[in-house]
């Protein structure tokens, strides 16, 4: 009897450590904004917050300043935080945006436009 006590003790330890991880890697436990792939809704603002702020300097998802710098893999798209402090603390040619202008909310529908996009509006 002993034994099968402490194999349930840690059957159920390895259980919540995998569910844990699996959370983790899912983005559902970060710092409060969900890195889960877009709802078509989320990527539709997306378009929108894109076409009103991007799309001038980003046609098509190039670069009018620098064609050499496109959106499609640039490292400031390999992951959500990383944009976001990109786009808040901007050097060079592109503008800062700041939380007024675009919120957390808007810049992760913003980011999941970008990253999904196949041709740019």
């Amino acid at each position: 009897m002993k034994w099968h006590h402490r194999m349930a003790i840690i059957a159920i330890i390895v259980a919540l450590v995998h569910g844990m991880m699996g959370l983790l890697s899912e983005g559902v436990i970060r710092t409060g904004i969900s890195q889960k792939p877009a709802k078509s809704e989320e990527t539709a603002y997306g378009t929108k917050i894109f076409r009103e702020n991007c799309v001038q300097c980003h046609p098509r998802g190039g670069n009018l300043i620098n064609p050499a710098k496109t959106l499609k893999g640039s490292e400031k798209l390999t992951d959500f935080n990383t944009f976001l402090s990109y786009i808040r603390n901007t050097k060079g040619m592109m503008p800062s945006f700041s939380s007024g202008q675009i919120s957390d909310e808007e810049a992760m529908a913003l980011y999941h436009y970008i990253i999904s996009a196949q041709d740019f509006n």
